[in-house]
């Protein structure tokens, strides 16, 4: 396909596209849960819904969602279950407790009336451990042992739990949605403001990033129908994330002064050393590892699905010079040295420090990333702090080295 091609049916694509701006639309307004960065995180999901069930919290909402959510799940069980919905429509606030993260159960709520007590467990990604359900079970059964139990599987799609003969109940983030959806619409003159918009934006978060949002798909679906050869090629030609992380490290070693010498960049590795390491010439024994036949070398790892680390790593060398410093990592006393031992033939890491996970990388955009990274560069960050530790240390080991190559 020619470029004058490409050019007219991506300015098909863009021109008078009813149907992209009304997607854009959908996807573009602003939501306060995707601008801190907490779309799937269970744990910020877990927080938010604690919050709204605590009838003592200042939502404005009292016992209101708690009670929706509960008589929802007990009115869909079978109706020889202990709890009812009349038993939660009959809860006294004032005596309902709900705690985060007791004996590491997500959300627990406890009924001190009417003795009863309910467990959630949350899991939007992840799938439980191998007997997590039933350790929590035995836990509730230890501390409540004559309490009425209900326990709560919770997953975006109401999948039930891999643990055979377990007694939790499967319930669903739709259900969830729906449930507050109707808050919304019911309680919107009663409620103030700032919490109805926190409640909006929630269930689109719910709705986007949760669940399947059906009038999206169906829009994605129609757009490609009509534009499929601009959105494959676009897709073609898609910023690489891992490719703009690299260009960023790239960027900040090359203009970052203090220390810094650029050395070989790929993709995945981009490699510096430190000036008051290469004045020494023990430094350059003449290898293939790096651009300048240097033995140590700082390298971030930029892997995919791997997390961004920044790794201190003894190339191919004589075994002398190696030795000695592998000896200067193993008699350092920092916490950040964590193996003195061949990682590769002729290849040691011996430091190494997580900038960002792999699920940072994956739940952040660009944006959050290069703010990180630009703090990690920031004059007094973690990496200046790095080096100011790290960097006098193997000074003097290459110091003795070119002495006993002098001698």
């Amino acid at each position: 396909m020619g470029k004058e091609n490409q050019q007219k049916i991506l300015e098909e694509f863009v021109v008078d596209n009813e149907d992209l701006e009304i997607l854009e639309s959908k996807i573009s307004n602003f939501n306060i849960f995707e601008a801190i960065g907490n779309v799937r995180y269970e744990l910020r999901h877990s927080d938010f819904l604690a919050f709204l069930m605590d009838p003592s919290n200042n939502h404005g909402l009292h016992d209101i969602v708690s009670k929706k959510i509960l008589k929802d799940i007990t009115y869909k069980l079978d109706h020889s279950t202990i709890i009812s919905p009349i038993d939660i429509d009959t809860i006294n606030a004032d005596k309902l407790e709900v705690r985060r993260e007791w004996r590491n159960i997500d959300i627990l709520i406890i009924d001190w009336d009417q003795e009863n007590v309910i467990a959630f467990e949350n899991k939007i990604d992840a799938s439980e451990g191998d007997g997590q359900l039933a350790t929590y079970s035995q836990e509730l059964e230890d501390s409540f042992k004559d309490y009425t139990h209900l326990k709560i599987f919770l997953t975006p799609e109401g999948r039930e739990p891999s643990e055979s003969n377990c007694d939790w109940i499967a319930y669903s983030y739709k259900e969830i949605q729906s449930i507050f959806e109707k808050i919304i619409d019911l309680k919107k003159s009663i409620v103030s403001d700032e919490v109805l918009n926190l409640l909006k934006h929630y269930n689109e978060i719910l709705r986007r990033h949760i669940l399947e949002d059906s009038t999206i798909k169906e829009l994605c679906r129609k757009i490609y129908r009509e534009h499929g050869d601009a959105i494959d090629l676009i897709y073609e030609n898609k910023p690489d994330l891992r490719s703009e992380i690299s260009e960023l490290l790239q960027e900040k070693i090359k203009n970052t002064q203090k220390n810094i010498v650029p050395d070989k960049f790929t993709k995945s590795l981009i490699r510096f050393s430190l000036e008051s390491w290469d004045e020494y010439d023990s430094q350059s024994v003449e290898n293939d590892w790096g651009e300048y036949g240097k033995i140590l070398l700082f390298e971030f790892k930029n892997r995919a699905s791997k997390p961004l680390r920044l790794c201190l790593v003894i190339g191919p060398g004589p075994d002398s010079m190696r030795n000695q410093l592998l000896k200067t990592a193993n008699n350092y006393k920092g916490s950040s040295v964590v193996d003195g031992n061949s990682t590769a033939e002729n290849h040691s890491q011996i430091f190494s420090h997580e900038i960002l996970s792999e699920k940072e990388i994956s739940d952040l955009n660009f944006e959050q990333i290069r703010n990180r990274i630009n703090k990690f560069f920031e004059v007094g960050g973690k990496l200046e702090s790095i080096i100011n530790e790290i960097g006098p240390h193997f000074a003097k080991s290459f110091e003795k080295l070119d002495q006993e190559k002098n001698h």
